[in-house]
């Protein structure tokens, strides 16, 4: 048996459970049976598990890790120094359903207002999601229409561990300041030279502009101070 083969077999043996089966979803923790679980787990885990063919989208308050061949998103607060997972989206080819009966790419939004005895959904403008307790369903709408059809197909679900409009928890979280003060400090550093120039401190500004809207992005704010009698600030 060549170690080509052996490397197949290993692949298949691996992700069987994914795409042999469809996978149960438990809001407030994870999937049964896949071992990444909410405010616990951390993304070093997930990459483990599922190695480094994944889309990286980072956004100002959101960094997304998404496996588009498996179908599933593990998504971190970018601010938090342990990079725990703080929710899990599914979408095709991935098989999910909920323990209560709402089955990914089959049940629609109207199953899911009757089982959860609800209704209203919040919007964007190219989808609609319901969130229950840890829990939260997608539908796609025309970017045209302000409402949305609830016979539509759930296309994503999304597991979290926050009851509060599907907003992920803050359980564990630890601020990591070190991106801040390596900029603050690189931004004093030219303040404070002896030989102060305007030009340094605009290449400075420009070069974070470009990444001014994800995380720890520097925005640039200007404002001018003068002293004036009696250590008063105007």
């Amino acid at each position: 048996m060549t170690f080509r083969t052996i490397n197949i077999i290993l692949f298949i043996l691996c992700f069987n459970p994914i795409f042999g089966q469809t996978n149960v979803l438990i809001p407030n923790k994870g999937i049964e049976e896949i071992s990444i679980v909410i405010d616990s787990s951390t993304i070093s885990d997930v990459i483990e598990i599922y190695g480094t063919d994944y889309t990286l989208s980072e956004k100002t308050l959101i960094t997304n890790y998404r496996f588009d061949k498996i179908g599933l998103t593990f998504q971190i607060d970018p601010y938090d120094k342990n990079k725990i997972v703080r929710s899990i989206s599914v979408q095709s080819p991935f098989k999910a359903k909920t323990e209560n009966g709402i089955v990914l790419n089959e049940s629609t939004m109207r199953d899911v207002w009757n089982i959860y005895n609800d209704k209203g959904c919040l919007t964007s403008k190219t989808y609609a999601w319901n969130t229950q307790n840890g829990i939260s369903f997608y539908i796609k709408k025309d970017p045209n229409d302000k409402g949305y059809d609830t016979g539509e197909k759930i296309f994503k679900i999304e597991i979290n561990n926050d009851g509060d409009f599907g907003i992920s928890s803050r359980t564990n979280f630890e601020f990591n300041d070190e991106p801040v003060k390596e900029k603050l400090y690189s931004l004093l550093a030219i303040l404070k030279a002896d030989n102060f120039n305007f030009e340094e401190l605009e290449s400075f500004l420009s070069k974070n502009k470009v990444s001014e809207k994800e995380p720890y992005g520097f925005e640039k704010r200007t404002s001018f101070n003068r002293s004036i009698e009696n250590n008063l600030i105007q």
